[in-house]
């Protein structure tokens, strides 16, 4: 983190919980660039060597978060066309959280809103983390439910009964009164 007094000044921040929190969020599947071509089997490879490095890093400093962003950098290199445009939306919410100060509350709250704003893009990764390299980088915290939306139509669905007639499947709402 940079010393607002002096911009070549570098000083030790150790990251606060909530902080850590939003951090852990974000980490929760990985990202990374090196120069490299999208290699899928390596970067299926990397990340089943070491899934911890990917969904639980050390976060407790400055120096711990920039290695961990150096890390998903590299793996943002090897990362498979099909999950590109999600893992440079989570390398973005990483390269933010470096810039956090802990004291700024505007600072905190980018950093959280843009942890909201990725999570469809973890979801998509972890997805096709567990799809096509067999690797479960374990649950994704989300605050907003990422499947498929269920919608029951309007009129019930009719099973046919113990008696031979038609049930609905669930109990229909009852028909208003009119009082006539």
């Amino acid at each position: 983190m940079v010393d607002s007094a002096s911009p070549r000044t570098r000083r030790r921040v150790a990251v606060p919980g909530a902080a850590v929190a939003v951090i852990a969020m974000i980490a929760m599947v990985g990202c990374g660039g090196s120069g490299e071509t999208p290699d899928a089997e390596r970067f299926c490879g990397e990340v089943a060597a070491d899934p911890a490095a990917v969904v639980a890093p050390p976060l407790d400093s400055a120096e711990a978060l920039s290695a961990t962003l150096g890390h998903y950098r590299m793996l943002d290199a090897l990362a498979p066309i099909g999950i590109a445009d999600d893992w440079q939306v989570l390398i973005d919410t990483v390269e933010t959280a470096t810039t956090v100060v802990p004291e700024d509350a505007d600072s905190m709250q980018r950093l959280v809103a843009e942890a909201f704003a990725m999570e469809r893009s973890a979801v998509a990764v972890h997805a096709w983390v567990l799809a096509n390299c067999g690797v479960d980088l374990g649950p994704v915290t989300t605050i907003v439910p990422h499947g498929p939306a269920v919608t029951l139509p309007d009129e019930p669905l009719f099973i046919e009964g113990p008696d031979g007639e038609l049930e609905p499947l669930w109990p229909a709402e009852p028909e208003p009164e009119t009082g006539e």
